[in-house]
């Protein structure tokens, strides 16, 4: 269903689908590519679904993966699987996001992501006091950071830019130290 026929049915953005429509999965929307994610194609209109999720939790708190399509018409001409850049996989006990160094291509991209696995809400300013005020006060723990191929968003993000919110990260993470093991934020560098 859209998100138009889920509103209907009482759903609202940040709430897990299942509680208003039992089963039910979102898909078919226009995907905006404001992002500039996909490629523009001239009078073709990209469509969005996530799949591979349970409806029984919001979007931002599971790991799962997008499928893109690009229309013509009634007729779909092709079709992009595309995993998260960042991702978020929530176990028994803590919460792992992943962050994908590879498909960072400039801070605003890292920003956009860490708000949306952390739940970070509509009103994230995407700078680095917005994201220290968040990390320490409003994510719930425990929580691990993974930052897979991180050399690679180095290069591309420069090496000032990385070097700032590594060095946030890591501070948010000996503040946790003083906590219980299972109140503490963590990251890791891969």
């Amino acid at each position: 269903m859209t998100k138009g026929q889920a509103r209907v049915a009482g759903w609202e953005e940040g709430k897990a689908l299942g509680n208003f429509v039992p089963g039910g999965q979102i898909g078919g929307d226009i995907f905006r590519n404001g992002d500039d994610l996909l490629p523009d194609v001239d009078g073709r209109t990209w469509h969005e679904a996530d799949i591979v999720l349970t409806d029984a939790m919001k979007r931002s708190k599971q790991s799962g993966t997008r499928l893109y399509a690009l229309g013509a018409g009634s007729r779909t001409s092709r079709i992009t699987i595309m995993r998260p850049f960042i991702s978020c996989q929530i176990g028994s006990s803590e919460m792992e996001v992943v962050v994908e160094g590879d498909q960072i291509v400039d801070v605003d991209k890292l920003h956009r992501g860490l708000a949306e696995a952390l739940d970070f809400g509509p009103y994230y300013g995407r700078n680095m006091s917005a994201l220290w005020d968040r990390l320490t006060t409003d994510v719930e723990r425990p929580v691990d950071l993974v930052w897979r191929h991180s050399e690679q968003s180095r290069r591309a993000i420069g090496e000032e830019a990385y070097g700032r919110i590594r060095s946030l990260l890591l501070e948010v993470e000996e503040m946790d130290l003083a906590r219980p093991a299972d109140r503490r934020f963590t990251v890791r560098f891969e």
